[in-house]
């Protein structure tokens, strides 16, 4: 079965299973970013689903996942109107089995931007006070030097000067003082100019006020 990259994740699928087939399932992914919040659309209904923390190598939670029964046809949103979704249609019998991807997108993938992120991921801490990014200018020739790093609240111009290839950037990086789980801040780059913007880079902000404890 095909797993696309998270950047050919639909908001929204519908898929249908299969009438003969009595054991049918799926499953759904959703990327542990800002606009994960726990829930789905599922049929046009708000719903609450028991997620599975999906962990890199590092241990650290990169998207949640979930699969249970279901028969007929469904439709399946992120709950928020920007978040991406990969859902996974399947099932079996003792003759066989089939499986599908309910929904990818088809958008280029080999985009080559004038700017880049020169990491897909960062790390920070709670009481770090700032997390420190780097862009790289990949076209060395190109005469565009400016360019827009921006996430939900925060947006800052970067400049290039000339020949200069990688600029850093300090993004704040807030201390609640509350126990709570891990946060995600969603970077992405744009420029005017630069039709060819493809760039995005997540920051991992792990929480420093010990673990909650439930009486």
């Amino acid at each position: 079965m095909t797993v696309p990259p998270i950047s050919q994740y639909p908001h929204s699928v519908t898929f249908t299973t299969l009438p003969d087939m009595p054991n049918n399932f799926y499953s759904i992914a959703v990327p542990a970013d800002s606009y994960y919040s726990g829930t789905v659309i599922i049929n046009g209904s708000l719903t609450t689903l028991n997620w599975t923390p999906i962990r890199d190598t590092n241990g650290v939670i990169t998207g949640y996942g979930y699969n249970t029964t279901v028969y007929g046809s469904s439709t399946i949103s992120h709950s928020h109107a920007n978040g991406r979704i990969y859902v996974s249609a399947y099932g079996f019998s003792l003759g066989g089995g089939y499986g599908y991807p309910a929904g990818i997108l088809l958008q280029p993938i080999n985009c080559v931007p004038i700017f880049i992120f020169n990491s897909t991921l960062y790390y920070a801490t709670e009481g770090d006070n700032e997390a420190m990014i780097f862009i790289q200018k990949q076209k060395i020739n190109s005469s565009i030097n400016v360019i827009q790093v921006s996430s939900k609240d925060f947006n800052e111009t970067v400049i290039f000067a000339s020949g200069e290839t990688i600029k850093a950037v300090s993004l704040p990086i807030p201390d609640d003082h509350y126990t709570g789980s891990t946060e995600y801040i969603n970077l992405t780059l744009n420029s005017e100019t630069d039709e060819e913007t493809c760039a995005e880079t997540t920051i991992v902000i792990k929480d420093n006020d010990g673990e909650l404890m439930l009486f």
